[in-house]
């Protein structure tokens, strides 16, 4: 079988776009940009809205992308608990680029969706990434054992950064939050005309820094 002819340009990129398994009634491959409307509608029906989500932001610097920052939650309306977790390109650490990201998505969190808690685990030896949690406030949490192809049984600690900690600590200054407003079902905040959750900003704030 010959990849689509809309597949052939991803897949030079990434093979993984050419793969296609076709059944009688089926045919199963990556969406693409252009089928996530349908595919986020369809999904709707097998879950609400807020029930869970995974936000994944290209993180950016003068205009070059330079790594990723994630921040997701289960149940999110109920339990208030965020985890995070990024990377940034190697040729461009050591610049605070990866305290600054994660400052961006807990500003999101706390200040604008209400979060109670954040969650982060850093894998033993990775003393950048502990020192980006130490500076934003997360305290040790816990720790367990993982196992890496390259690295073996390894240990995994995590670190917790609850509300009141990151008030007293928050990184702030110059972070803005923008377009959050049609969002919040997503989020699993109030829809519009229902109460908004505890600890959210108002609603006429919501697009404020």
């Amino acid at each position: 079988m010959t990849v689509d002819s809309d597949t052939e340009p991803l897949a030079g990129l990434w093979p993984l776009f050419g793969l296609v398994i076709q059944t009688p009634a089926l045919r199963l491959r990556l969406p693409r940009e252009e089928d996530l409307p349908a595919l986020a509608g369809a999904a709707c029906d097998i879950a609400g809205p807020g029930e869970s989500w995974h936000l994944i932001l290209a993180v950016f610097a003068g205009g070059e992308p330079v790594g990723v920052q994630n921040v997701w939650a289960g149940d999110f309306a109920r339990c208030r608990s965020v985890g995070t977790g990024s990377w940034i390109t190697r040729s461009r650490q050591g610049r605070g680029y990866g305290t600054e990201a994660r400052a961006a998505v807990l500003q999101l969190a706390f200040g604008h969706l209400g979060a109670l808690e954040a969650h982060t685990e850093y894998l033993d030896g990775n003393r950048a990434s502990e020192r980006v949690s130490r500076k934003l406030g997360y305290t040790p949490n816990g720790q367990h054992a993982v196992y890496r192809d390259d690295a073996g049984r390894v240990t995994e600690y995590r670190l917790c950064l609850d509300r009141r900690a990151w008030e007293a600590s928050a990184r702030r200054d110059g972070i803005t939050v923008n377009g959050l407003g049609p969002c919040a079902p997503l989020f699993g905040l109030a829809s519009p005309g229902t109460a908004e959750a505890p600890g959210t900003l108002p609603r006429d704030e919501w697009d404020q820094p």
